[in-house]
């Protein structure tokens, strides 16, 4: 139910961002089956070391290669991605960026900027 909630206070700020959501399925891959890994990073969580996947091809997470499910915001004419889920008690959000020929990849934990990594 909470999930729901949340949900729809997503979807009711989506339409007034007009930017598109998708609630993704956890671990379902596309029809090659292999992920294309964007972006790994590694942190300390708790006093644990964790690692943090990020494919941009299909927009999946994963949580020491264990798949989780995702609130997926695109916008930007499909450019920007804002990904949004849980790890423990945290509130964890990755923000793509494009820029021309430029992406930039951005953790966030708890609404503090964790990691930020650029690719051209």
């Amino acid at each position: 139910m909470f999930l729901l909630n949340n949900a729809r206070k997503r979807q009711q700020k989506e339409k007034e961002a007009k930017r598109s959501n998708s609630i993704r399925k956890a671990g379902v891959l596309d029809k090659t089956g292999i992920a294309q890994i964007t972006k790994k990073w590694t942190l300390i969580v708790d006093d644990n070391e964790v690692m943090i996947s990020f494919s941009r091809d299909n927009l999946h997470v994963w949580i020491n290669k264990v798949p989780v499910e995702v609130t997926v915001y695109i916008s930007d004419r499909g450019f920007n991605v804002d990904l949004f889920f849980d790890l423990n008690e945290h509130k964890m959000h990755i923000f793509s960026d494009v820029e021309g020929q430029n992406i930039s990849n951005f953790l966030y934990m708890d609404d503090q900027m964790i990691k930020q990594e650029k690719r051209s």
